[in-house]
């Protein structure tokens, strides 16, 4: 049973925006971050990943990549 007031549309973007910047970032990670309960976190993000998984698994693939490319820099 839902309980409490709902997330307001602008802490769901936030969470969309940490999710860009970070793909893997976990609930606990954006709770801390947007200061919103963990279990709120947990489930907007996956909430938002399942509505549009295409989108994330780009994202993933682009910051490996980026991270990979930094890698090779430094060494």
């Amino acid at each position: 049973m839902a309980r409490g007031k709902k997330t307001s549309e602008d802490k769901r973007e936030q969470v969309k925006a940490v999710l860009m910047i970070n793909p893997e970032a976990t609930g606990k990670e954006i709770s801390k971050i947007i200061k919103i309960p963990e279990r709120t976190a947990y489930d907007l993000r996956n909430k938002i990943i399942d509505d549009d998984p295409d989108t994330y698994a780009e994202l993933r693939a682009k910051k490996k990549e980026e991270f990979i490319t930094e890698a090779w820099e430094v060494v």
